[in-house]
């Protein structure tokens, strides 16, 4: 859906659009430099800026999006390492300490001695 949002000039132009009125809206409305209340003025600033490149520069912030969009977030499956044990039934990988173990149903908290 986000490589959707990126595709058009007139959809990146409508988004900076939007973005930029909304930053514009929160910093002269809420234009506090002092305290936790800074978070909120720091966002609306990130809007504006924001919203200011998606308009002047549509086609580099498109390009700099849809490189992140490409980019895996996830780690390469560590089921690929070498010696790393799997399921047997799901194919998951298991962590090393507990590839060989298998689970006992918990008994509550064992009494102290004493």
């Amino acid at each position: 859906m986000a490589m959707e949002l990126i595709a058009s000039r007139e959809q990146m132009f409508i988004i900076g659009l939007l973005t930029l009125l909304g930053g514009l809206a929160i910093v002269t409305t809420h234009n506090v430099w002092q305290g936790w209340p800074t978070i909120i003025t720091v966002f609306g600033w990130i809007f504006v800026v924001g919203g200011a490149l998606r308009i002047l520069f549509p086609d580099v912030v498109r390009s700099i999006q849809g490189a992140a969009l490409d980019k895996s977030m996830l780690p390469a499956r560590p089921s690929s390492a070498p010696g790393c044990a799997t399921s047997a039934t799901s194919r998951e990988p298991l962590h090393p300490a507990t590839a060989q173990r298998t689970l006992r149903p918990f008994r509550g908290v064992p009494e102290a001695s004493g």
